[in-house]
């Protein structure tokens, strides 16, 4: 896991990022709207496998329904209670599911967060425990997240 600091994010990479930020704009989440886009290095090149975004998948799973705010949990507290499919689970699935010849073993993972129309530095680790076991299980080698210390 790679922190970064938002001045100090490599040109390289700071395009994943840029897009993670983009992404994460589509999100129908009324706590923070999160992006992540899987790259991986292919014949010596970056190629993004994927991207995702965190989204209720069904319309009544509102945010004002999630056991979280029925339990008062903030912060990212109890985010593996949410109703919502996060960007990184997201993000793999769509992976699978367009290449599915082709593993994420191996990859990168960029994150993003986007709260109140502005970026924002994740604190901690920008994952839930359940991301946590799909990237485990995907064997993702790095991940990659914004925070305002860097790492």
């Amino acid at each position: 896991m790679r922190e970064i600091q938002r001045d100090k994010i490599p040109s390289e990479e700071f395009s994943y990022m840029g897009r993670c930020w983009e992404i994460a704009k589509i999100s129908n989440c009324k706590e923070a709207k999160y992006g992540a886009v899987i790259v991986k290095k292919i014949g010596g090149k970056d190629v993004i496998l994927s991207q995702g975004f965190n989204h209720t998948i069904d319309d009544k799973l509102e945010c004002k329904n999630c056991p979280r705010k029925k339990f008062d949990f903030n912060g990212g507290v109890g985010s593996d209670l949410c109703y919502a499919m996060h960007a990184e689970r997201h993000s793999i699935i769509v992976a699978k599911g367009k290449h599915p010849y082709m593993e994420v073993k191996d990859s990168r993972m960029y994150i993003g967060k986007i709260k109140n129309n502005q970026i924002m530095a994740t604190r901690g680790r920008p994952y839930c425990t359940n991301c946590a076991q799909a990237i485990f299980i995907n064997e993702i080698k790095e991940i990659i997240f914004y925070s305002k210390n860097g790492g």
